[in-house]
């Protein structure tokens, strides 16, 4: 979680400096930069699979489950194929993309290594991810509203 960097603990965590060096990566970084696009497009294929995963997962251990989340699961997943394809398309025709979609991957996994580290109790692969996710997307938006900003 995107921590507010108020106390000395919070700034000497190591997700608060994973954070921190996502952050710095991104900079001034410009919304249709090689960059951020790749940034972005990883973060949303990391939430949507996530969430797509954490429903199947809910499926296959016989949890009541809807036929709303049924259409739900079902559409995460068609949305995490087609951000996929995104990815491949942007990885063939945008010089630098698959350099910033490798460094963003790097990043994430330095955050999620800080997340599981900094865990008291063992946490599923499911929580770590949503953390890790969640910290990410926080980054992302933050992102664009400072650039929208200016």
């Amino acid at each position: 979680m995107i921590m507010d960097g108020n106390s000395e603990l919070e700034r000497s965590s190591p997700t608060h400096n994973a954070e921190q060096e996502i952050a710095e990566h991104l900079g001034d970084t410009e919304l249709g930069g090689p960059r951020f696009m790749a940034f972005s497009d990883s973060v949303d294929h990391m939430q949507y699979l996530n969430s797509a995963m954490r429903l199947r997962e809910k499926m296959e251990n016989g949890e009541p489950v809807t036929e709303s989340e049924t259409r739900t699961y079902e559409d995460l997943y068609d949305t995490s194929r087609l951000i996929g394809e995104t990815i491949r398309q942007r990885t063939n025709s945008i010089p630098g993309y698959l350099k910033e979609t490798r460094a963003t991957r790097d990043l994430s996994r330095k955050l999620r290594s800080a997340v599981e580290g900094e865990s008291s109790a063992p946490l599923s692969s499911f929580a770590t991810e949503s953390r890790v996710v969640g910290s990410l997307l926080t980054l992302k938006n933050n992102h664009i509203k400072k650039f929208n900003q200016e």
